[in-house]
């Protein structure tokens, strides 16, 4: 079955792109997307343009989605279509997705970059710039027909059954391919996965036996040494034992010498926000705690790791982990007198009002605090 896809998302979210991207891969079936199909000097515009040609458009729908002038210009090309109910397949990012104000949070964000754009234009014309107004007049047009349609675009998702991201994964995306009509189509790695199986049966029966009697190493593909990789987990177990007191005084809150050198080795195998998710049900305020006592330098560090790294720990388990690192950065923020480390903590808040409502007020409340 020959299935035209475009894939439609926010730069902010290609790791999510790229899931699907490869879910529809092993269906045998390579979405249209930008970053492998827009070509050389092609018009941006004239790209997005093709996905009225494609037979479905799959929406990673997020809150940058939603505010993204080319993502919600792809988005009114579909609309465009007579039936184009049947043709879009929404992924959900939102956590919030269904509730009732959402419609008129997103109403008033287009209307402020209305506003903004209307006084950029403005503010040239009476600079004597009004020969150059071209494109942004262009662009305030693009801004009106999406604030007067997002409502409506809005209620009508809601209206519908959708599933959300962290859903479609688990299942890999087989509800989107149920209705596209590929749910009783025996996709490529699975036939790829049967050939191999096959041939380690094979190898199996025929294996010669002199190998009995000798010890068990990892010998996957990933091993560099096996008999390396071995020893190498030795280690970090006994590691991870001999730190057990330490483990406990951190989720207390004690901080000394020896949970300091916990906290960098956590840092150092880049697990520390695992360990925040582990243990923030119930111990994220001593976390936040013994944060808040370290030296500048470590405290620094720990706030570097957990702004590279809260994302991916975070993963698709759930968009509530994002409450951890979002809590913890307002302590160490509210806390803290240091500007870098301020600054640090900003942009971790910043990132999980992303995903988490709640966290947009409190952006509100700090950029005011810069000017009170």
């Amino acid at each position: 079955m020959n299935k035209k896809i475009f894939l439609s998302y926010c730069q902010k979210n290609k790791e999510e792109a790229n899931s699907v991207d490869i879910a529809f891969k092993e269906k045998g079936i390579i979405p249209t997307r930008d970053e492998r199909d827009l070509k050389y000097k092609q018009s941006l515009e004239e790209f997005m343009k093709q996905i009225r040609e494609h037979d479905f458009a799959l929406l990673l729908i997020s809150h940058d989605y939603l505010l993204s002038e080319n993502c919600m210009y792809e988005l009114l090309q579909v609309l465009k279509e007579k039936e184009y109910q049947k043709k879009i397949l929404p992924l959900i990012l939102i956590d919030n997705f269904f509730d009732s104000t959402l419609k008129i949070s997103y109403i008033k964000k287009w209307v402020e970059k209305i506003n903004q754009l209307e006084q950029e234009i403005k503010n040239m014309v009476e600079n004597g710039m009004s020969a150059h107004i071209s494109e942004e007049s262009k662009k305030l047009k693009k801004y009106k027909s999406i604030e007067n349609e997002i409502g409506e675009i809005i209620t009508n998702l809601q209206k519908c059954k959708m599933i959300t991201f962290i859903e479609g994964e688990k299942c890999n995306f087989e509800t989107i391919f149920a209705e596209i009509g590929l749910n009783t189509e025996k996709n490529i790695l699975q036939n790829g996965r049967e050939e191999l199986q096959k041939t380690s049966d094979l190898f199996s029966e025929n294996k010669l036996k002199t190998n009995i009697g000798m010890p068990k190493v990892d010998i996957s593909f990933r091993a560099r040494n096996p008999v390396k990789v071995v020893k190498e987990k030795e280690e970090i177990k006994k590691k991870g034992t001999e730190f057990g007191n330490e483990r406990e005084k951190f989720k207390k809150g004690i901080v000394d010498d020896g949970v300091v050198g916990y906290i960098e080795e956590l840092i150092n195998r880049n697990i520390l926000c695992k360990f925040i998710i582990k243990y923030g049900d119930d111990y994220l305020k001593n976390i936040s705690l013994a944060i808040i006592k370290l030296e500048k330098d470590i405290q620094k560090k720990v706030m570097i790791n957990v702004l590279n790294n809260h994302e991916s720990a975070t993963g698709y388990n759930g968009w509530s982990n994002y409450d951890f690192f979002g809590t913890f950065s307002i302590n160490i923020y509210e806390s803290s007198n240091d500007a870098e480390i301020k600054e640090l903590s900003y942009q971790i808040i910043k990132n999980c009002a992303r995903y988490r409502q709640q966290f947009e007020y409190t952006l509100e409340c700090l950029e005011a605090d810069k000017y009170l």
